[in-house]
Order: C-alpha cells, then structure tokens, then sequence
C-alpha cells in the first residue's frame, strides 16, 4: 500500500481512472470528525456519560481521546472547509496509532489554542460515507505534511513578547504590528478556500502556509509599510525534468500613494510535483508596474 501511495503521488491521475478527480491532495481548512455510524456513535455516548452528553463538543472529546487513545480509531478524522467536511482521513494501517495519535494533538490544539488552519497533504484512495450518508473522497494523509497555524504563536514568535503596560510606546508600536498581522493572516487566509487537488491550488496552498511559518513576508512589508493587494499563481520558467513548478506571487501596495503605479512582490516558486509539495530557491522580491 506504501509503494502504492508513493508511485500514485508522482503521477497523473489520469493514468489511474480517466474520469477521477486528481490524486494528489494539499488542501487547508479544520480537523473534524464523524461517527459513521449510530453505533458508533452510541458508543462514544456511552463513553462520554449517556445522552446528557449530547451533542459533544470537539474540546469534551479531544480531553476524553486525550486520556483514551485507543478510541481515537472509531472516528472518521475529517477536514473540514468553511464548516463543511471536504476529505475523510484515512491513515496507512501500519502508521494508524503514530497518526491517531497526532491526529488528537491537533485537534487539541484547535480547541485550547487557538488553531485557525491545518494544512492535509495526502493522496486520494477512495469514498467513504458519513453518518449523514454523505459521500466523501478518502484521503491517506503524509502525517509530515500536516502542520498547524496558529496566530498566536506566530505573533509571539515575530513580535516577541507583549511589552508591559508601563512601556507604553513600546505597546503601542506592539500592538500595531499586531493588528497588521492578523490582517495579513486573514487576507491570506481567505485565498485559501480551495479543495486543494489542481496543481495551481496545491501550489498556493503550500506558499501561503510557508509564508504563514517563515514569517518573512510580514516582516519586510510591514517595515515598508505595505498592504496585501492581489495573489497569484503562474506556472514557472523555472520547471526542469521531474518537475512541475508553479510561481506563487503575493503584490503589495503603499496605501500613502508612494510608487503609485509600483507593486512589490513577493515570489515563491513551487514543485507540486510530490505529495508534499517543495519550494525551489527561497523567497524572490521585486518591482512591477
């Protein structure tokens, strides 16, 4: 089943079934999860303290998973876009327990943290239904290339800690930048509201979650003192033998009216060609009019 997951990520899907949707996933939204069926659910019922304990919160089960791994197998892990499940979750058998496990630990972090996104790189095998009886694509997630945003963490990790109330400058100039990342964040955010399967969404998916990690970006447009103005994604000069690389532009303007006709602009180039999608060279910056 490996070797099978490997060869499918490094080939079209159309060499699988002509009429499939593409094979290859990187998409970003929520972790969920469904029972799949009443019995199962019943059992988490049961587990959980009787019907008082209906409906669950995500946060009540993840505490009882938490303490009781071994159920964490009788769900059906989703991702979920703009509140809709988008992809069933379905780790490799000899990987199960090692990605139950983190599978747990994220949906921890959603709940006590603060996660706003999960990014699910994988390969898709199949259908599966929910307890609804609707119908999913089956993903076998790269454990790997499941990774969390998390804005505070990141705020603190670029900003450094929140300076005491007596420095009131210092605070203010904070809580500025601040105020300028979440911004940034939710505007990048919004870009990502795709299913993540073409090779151009695999491709933005994966640069706005490196932009989102590295930080880089931010940093140097906020020093400059410019806004978001368009994202977009153009395939690359760059491609050679093997691969299959897409340019990821991120342009931002000068809200005062400087360079009025001039946008900055921040390149990643991108090789979608794996299952987990790779960045060529670092990050590109330049002028265009």
């Amino acid at each position: 089943m490996l070797n099978m997951i490997s060869s499918v990520s490094r080939q079209p899907a159309a060499r699988m079934h002509k009429t499939e949707v593409p094979s290859i996933v990187f998409a970003l939204g929520r972790l969920g999860y469904d029972f799949g069926s009443e019995a199962r659910r019943d059992f988490f019922l049961q587990r959980l303290g009787g019907t008082a304990a209906h409906p669950f919160s995500p946060r009540t089960l993840a505490e009882y998973l938490l303490a009781h791994p071994e159920d964490a197998h009788g769900l059906t892990w989703t991702l979920t876009l703009d509140g809709a499940p988008a992809y069933a979750l379905e780790p490799l058998e000899q990987f199960a327990g090692a990605a139950v496990q983190q599978l747990v630990r994220l949906l921890l972090e959603q709940e006590q943290e603060g996660v706003e996104r999960i990014s699910l790189a994988g390969c898709i095998v199949g259908s599966t239904c929910l307890l609804t009886g609707t119908g999913l694509p089956k993903v076998v997630p790269l454990m790997r290339g499941m990774t969390s945003w998390n804005i505070t963490r990141f705020t603190t990790r670029c900003l450094g800690a929140l300076p005491p109330e007596e420095a009131t400058e210092e605070r203010e100039r904070y809580e500025e930048r601040q105020a300028y990342l979440q911004r940034f964040v939710e505007q990048l955010s919004l870009k990502a509201w795709n299913l993540g399967t073409s090779a151009r969404d695999r491709a933005l998916n994966f640069a706005i979650t490196h932009a989102f990690r590295a930080g880089e970006v931010f940093e140097d447009a906020f020093q400059s003192q410019l806004v978001l103005d368009t994202v977009s994604v153009e395939g690359s000069t760059a491609s050679s033998p093997g691969c299959e690389c897409w340019d990821v532009k991120l342009r931002f303007r000068d809200p005062a009216g400087r360079h009025e006709h001039a946008r900055k602009v921040y390149r990643y180039t991108v090789d979608v060609n794996d299952s987990i999608p790779s960045l060529l060279g670092g990050l590109h910056t330049r002028f265009e009019f």
